[in-house]
């Protein structure tokens, strides 16, 4: 039985789906020369592919982490705020082409939507990730706590 439209969730790995999708669409982007003309291509459109490139490449990496242990997991949320960091300074590269190259807006509507909407992705996966690494550090706390009886339950027995 199918989930109707409307109740659907976002799949885990939605965030890498985006992902390559942004990287592909950024680099569709940066070779049209209706956006970028050809004889200024050079200067300023590898550097936002590349960056489009690198947060694929981050979340893979986060993704390919599995974390067993407490320390997998702080590897994986390390990665995963390094795609943060780069989804940010893409849409910076995005809005500093919009200006030098005068992209209007419903030209590149499509690619600043795509790319805001993946730092939304990558920001939830990172919450879950930080909520999951508290809860292990909880239960190892616990676990090492060493339970002390009360006077009171052994009254010289």
């Amino acid at each position: 039985m199918s989930v109707p439209q409307g109740e659907r969730g976002e799949t885990k790995l939605a965030v890498i789906d985006v992902a390559e999708n942004l990287a592909v669409y950024t680099i569709q982007c940066v070779t049209n020369e209706n956006h970028f003309p050809k004889r200024y291509r050079w200067c300023f459109t590898k550097e936002i592919s590349d960056k489009a490139i690198e947060v694929d490449y981050l979340l893979h990496g986060a993704n390919g982490v599995y974390p067993t242990t407490i320390s997998d997991r702080r590897k994986r949320i390390e990665r995963i705020t390094d795609a943060l960091v780069a989804v940010g300074e893409l849409l910076a590269l995005i809005a500093l082409a919009k200006k030098a190259y005068g992209i209007k807006l419903d030209g590149i509507a499509y690619w600043l939507e795509t790319a805001t909407y993946e730092k939304t992705l990558i920001q939830k996966w990172k919450t879950s990730e930080e909520a999951m690494l508290k809860d292990e550090l909880k239960r190892r706390d616990d676990s090492n706590k060493v339970s002390i009886p009360d006077k009171e339950s052994h009254n010289g027995e």
